[in-house]
């Protein structure tokens, strides 16, 4: 499970359907829900990873897997422990949405949160490195191009890395829902032409932009 504005109205419409359905869904005691990022904020937490995926575990009935750290790794220090990471990495489905990346904008996980002590000039900083690499867009702030090539930053996600991504994507494992905005049409269809994303859900215009 990432995070964002997308992510959130599709938790919403999780727990509403479970609200409607709660005398005949079962709860499903074998799955478990990850976040997909750590937090980059304390404001806005609605729209984090981790409140995310406990939302739909708890429509489930399931369990919730939070990363506990920051949303970039720290210089010098690792990211997740290697058995959270396989874990991780293993999940049957991965849900997202995806961020495009304008030169004349703040990116949205600036605009969704107050980052926590001034780390805004830093999140901003890698927006700008990525921009200046001609980035589109990012999915957990794995930045790429229009054609899809990966735009590495100085500052890593501390969960999965594009070859994560692209790995899972071609085991058809990657859910991407994005539409609705013609920003994020060169954004999206920088996603599948770097196979990032196995399944697009989308509205018809967003579908017929991208033909």
């Amino acid at each position: 499970m990432q995070w964002g504005q997308v992510m959130l109205l599709f938790a919403e419409a999780i727990n509403s359907l479970a609200q409607a359905r709660k005398s005949s869904w079962p709860p499903i005691d074998d799955l478990v829900v990850w976040s997909m990022a750590g937090n980059v904020g304390v404001v806005q937490g609605r729209y984090f990873a981790n409140t995310l995926a406990r939302a739909i575990a708890n429509a489930y009935g399931a369990r919730a897997r939070e990363i506990a750290s920051g949303f970039f790794q720290q210089e010098g220090k690792a990211g997740l422990r290697q058995s959270r990471f396989r874990q991780m990495a293993s999940a049957e489905i991965a849900v997202t949405g995806l961020g495009a990346v304008p030169p004349d904008s703040k990116a949205e996980w600036i605009e969704q949160a107050v980052i926590v002590d001034g780390a805004e000039k830093i999140v901003e900083s890698i927006v700008h490195e990525a921009v200046s690499a001609h980035a589109v867009g990012e999915i957990g702030a794995l930045f790429f191009d229009r054609d899809g090539r990966p735009v590495g930053t100085k500052l890593k996600p501390t969960a999965l890395s594009h070859q994560d991504l692209t790995s899972m994507a071609q085991n058809g494992r990657v859910v991407l829902i994005a539409g609705g905005d013609a920003r994020k049409y060169p954004s999206i269809k920088g996603a599948l032409l770097g196979g990032f994303v196995s399944t697009l859900v989308t509205e018809p215009e967003t579908a017929r932009a991208l033909l």
